[in-house]
């Protein structure tokens, strides 16, 4: 029985910061967050978009979207959307550059292009959140405190996250739901 299921992603530059890139072959549209290109001209989009669990996906329009991968330059036609926080490359961006997939290998070739592919499981992924700025919370207070978060040390999108703070004696144990401001309370 396999207890998770790895995900297949590439490391792109996109705008200039690293995106970690999911290779999806059983998505047949390359969609993005609309964080990861909040300048783009959006035109109206022609797809409707579902997720894995049959669920409507809201797509704000479609634009194509220039990228490096290992110092190689690609573009992808895709789907932006807010209900995304991540970029996936599905299968359409896939046959585009007639890629072939080594598993064994764990290198994915896209035209003149060998790419190496990493892999993370899907289910508990570990999200650091690094305080933006130096904060002092008095001792019995609460606070608001602007963070930035790391999936494997790659920056993860702005997105809507929440945290719960929960006090076990001196300790705090947060329940990451995700997030951009984290709301600690001190005891």
């Amino acid at each position: 029985m396999l207890a998770c299921r790895l995900r297949k992603f590439v490391t792109a530059e996109v705008n200039g910061e690293p995106v970690r890139c999911l290779l999806d072959s059983g998505c047949e549209r390359s969609v993005i967050s609309a964080d990861l290109v909040p300048n783009a001209e959006l035109t109206p989009s022609q797809y409707t978009l579902y997720a894995t669990n049959r669920a409507s996906l809201d797509v704000l329009g479609d634009c194509v979207i220039s990228f490096a991968i290992d110092g190689h330059n690609f573009e992808a036609d895709v789907s932006v959307s807010d209900k995304v926080d991540e970029f996936l490359l599905g299968s359409d961006w896939l046959e585009k550059y007639g890629a072939k997939w080594d598993f064994a290998d764990g290198t994915v070739n896209l035209g003149d292009h060998c790419i190496k592919v990493h892999h993370r499981r899907r289910e508990g992924i570990c999200r650091r959140i690094v305080v933006a700025h130096d904060c002092m919370v008095p001792a019995k207070h609460e606070a608001n405190i602007t963070v930035h978060m790391e999936d494997d040390g790659m920056p993860v999108p702005p997105g809507d996250w929440a945290v719960e703070p929960q006090g076990l004696g001196p300790l705090i144990v947060l329940q990451l739901m995700g997030l951009q401001c984290l709301f600690l309370t001190v005891f």
